[in-house]
């Protein structure tokens, strides 16, 4: 196993994880690593992309060992305390199974591109001009959202944090993530004025 480990690092290297990840993913079957991966970098995704786009395919395809593994080395490095969206988000994940991976989508990540820069620029957070923005984007699905992120450039605590949903009352970044109807995405991660940085992703089916 550790040798198809180290395979799988030189075959994933263009996603290139933080290293606080690389080891929790020998417990993750070879098989789930590959389809993992044949999805996340057959993009245009940017290298950051395509990282958060591999965790987020990682917990669509096994909430359950997405929990035991990725959150736990989470949880593990940042200390971070348990509290009930943390308790709630361990319960949703042993209910995930093997949802439709989601493949990158151009004109997604143009409209997550506008959203971030623009924001990023003004200094300003949410979801400004949602409907007017996925406009173009409706033309080719017939259900979009969007998550968007502000601090560290960082795909673990992007995708962790997101998934958390820590004082979010609908809880709706996870449930963005975790939603099976969802197909496609657009990610992108710019720079922001008063937060260092901020990700939006935009999803569609």
């Amino acid at each position: 196993m550790k040798k198809l480990l180290s395979i799988f690092l030189t075959i994933l290297c263009t996603i290139n994880l933080n290293a606080q990840v690389w080891d929790v993913l020998e417990e993750w079957p070879d098989e789930i690593l590959r389809n993992v991966k044949l999805a996340s970098t057959n993009s245009s995704a940017s290298p950051t992309g395509s990282r958060i786009l591999f965790l987020l395919n990682l917990a669509r395809t096994d909430g359950s060992l997405f929990k035991s593994t990725v959150l736990q080395r989470f949880i593990d490095s940042t200390s971070y305390d348990s509290n009930r969206d943390l308790i709630s988000l361990m319960a949703d994940l042993e209910k995930v199974k093997n949802l439709p991976l989601l493949k990158y989508d151009s004109v997604l990540e143009s409209v997550a591109q506008k959203h971030a820069v623009s924001m990023g620029k003004k200094g300003k957070t949410g979801h400004d001009g949602f409907t007017d923005r996925y406009k173009v984007a409706m033309q080719t699905s017939t259900m979009v959202a969007e998550n968007c992120f502000y601090g560290p450039e960082e795909p673990l605590i992007i995708v962790t944090e997101l998934l958390i949903d820590a004082g979010v009352p609908t809880l709706g970044h996870r449930k963005n993530i975790l939603e099976g109807a969802f197909s496609r995405i657009g990610i992108w991660v710019a720079p922001h004025k008063e937060y260092v940085n901020n990700c939006v992703m935009s999803f569609g089916n």
